[in-house]
């Protein structure tokens, strides 16, 4: 019997780096199982204080068509190719984080042999620019190391 719907499968890591949630999410959606890859990073009012949280979430916006990550500082950290997803994560009480992230399905990426090990490094590489453009606002590192 034929199912109803094709289900794809996906694989996903996550982790805590220097107090920031990253998430690194393997498809294989193509018929010929090539993976595609990408990566996440959780900013949490929790994690970045009320005053960071606001300065790197201004410029966001939510539109019809999506959500408009461009105005945020958020967009111009070292993102793998750059950064292509963006979303407010809320809960009943409000907006508690933000989620952006970046593909690997480019056309310059055809062909490269992508490892969890690689786009980890990239996702890292990302935390490490966002701690380093805004380390003057960093909450102290007991809680940027617990969370």
């Amino acid at each position: 019997m034929e199912p109803v719907v094709k289900l794809e499968h996906k694989d996903i890591w996550y982790g805590n780096y220097r107090g920031l949630r990253i998430e690194v999410v393997r498809w294989r959606y193509t018929p010929d199982g090539d993976d595609k890859w990408n990566y996440y990073v959780y900013f949490s009012k929790k994690a970045l204080g009320d005053e960071l949280f606001e300065k790197v979430g201004n410029g966001l916006k939510e539109t019809k068509y999506g959500f408009d990550y461009y105005g945020s500082p958020l967009a111009d950290l070292d993102w793998h190719c750059g950064i292509t997803y963006g979303d407010l994560l809320r809960d009943k009480d409000g907006v508690w984080g933000i989620k952006c992230g970046c593909d690997y399905a480019h056309i310059y990426d055809e062909g490269v042999g992508y490892s969890l090990e690689w786009v980890t490094e990239d996702a890292i590489r990302t935390v490490d620019d966002f701690w380093n453009k805004f380390s003057s606002l960093q909450p102290s590192q007991n809680l940027a190391e617990t969370e």
